[in-house]
């Protein structure tokens, strides 16, 4: 399927006449918690000729392409586009960059965003994201016994990435089970995690099973107090760093 991903990713090159930055796999598949038929969520970076940027006329700055007969799902973002969200710490663009599977990459270019995370990464703006899924898939409102195993870990998998903002201050890890294996306090949760992903590796994606009352009493305590801190997050102002211009000229220029 790499070799069919890419592929494809070449394809779009030619057709639209950009070069592709990045493209890593984003969702499930690259959070570690993927069904046997989930989708390929592939995300990507693209950068047009100098001349494109020049004209009166704008191009469109997204690319979208689906091919559902292979379960792919693929978007992409101008580079003009995707370094201002960078700026503004858009957490699903931390995620790109740190996804653990990565399909094709400027090497230089993803080393340069990664040390420009830092500075950058707004604390707010990633919890109050993260939050927002959370409160999308509350469950509280909905039966206990029926839950699907994906709803149930992208609610729970929101609420432990706004802990880790609260409590490190720094964008959270991608893969989930680095995420819960650092933050469940004891191995009771940490081992009933374990066994549900075990359950989501082996049922299809949209199965319904019964998720542990325990891990849900957790999650929704913890959506309890994360409501309850979400005004005191740490707010760093939106800077569009020079350093971003330069990078974004350079790449256009094929200087890199």
């Amino acid at each position: 399927m790499r070799e069919r991903i890419i592929e494809i990713l070449r394809s779009i090159e030619a057709e639209h006449g950009v070069r592709v930055l990045y493209a890593c796999e984003s969702g499930s598949r690259a959070w570690g918690f993927a069904s046997p038929d989930s989708d390929y969520d592939v995300r990507f970076v693209y950068v047009r000729p100098e001349d494109d940027y020049l004209r009166l006329e704008s191009h469109r700055d997204v690319i979208e392409m689906m091919c559902p007969e292979e379960n792919i799902d693929l978007a992409g973002w101008d580079l003009k586009k995707a370094l201002p969200l960078f700026a503004k710490s858009n957490p699903s663009f931390y995620e790109w960059l740190n996804s653990p599977i990565v399909y094709m990459e400027d090497t230089r270019l993803r080393e340069e965003l990664r040390r420009l995370e830092k500075p950058c990464f707004n604390p707010r703006a990633s919890f109050h994201h993260y939050l927002g899924i959370a409160v999308s898939h509350d469950l509280r409102y909905l039966e206990r016994k029926g839950i699907t195993l994906k709803k149930f870990l992208y609610y729970f998998r929101s609420l432990l990435c706004c802990e880790w903002v609260l409590q490190q201050g720094t964008p959270p890890p991608v893969r989930f089970d680095e995420l819960f294996e650092r933050m469940l306090p004891d191995i009771t949760l940490r081992e009933k995690t374990r066994e549900m992903l075990r359950l989501k590796s082996e049922s299809k994606e949209h199965d319904r099973a019964e998720v542990d009352e325990v891990l849900i009493d957790y999650a929704n305590a913890l959506r309890d107090r994360m409501e309850d801190k979400k005004d005191s997050v740490r707010v760093v102002p939106t800077v569009l760093d020079e350093r971003l211009e330069r990078l974004f000229l350079k790449t256009v220029k094929h200087q890199m």
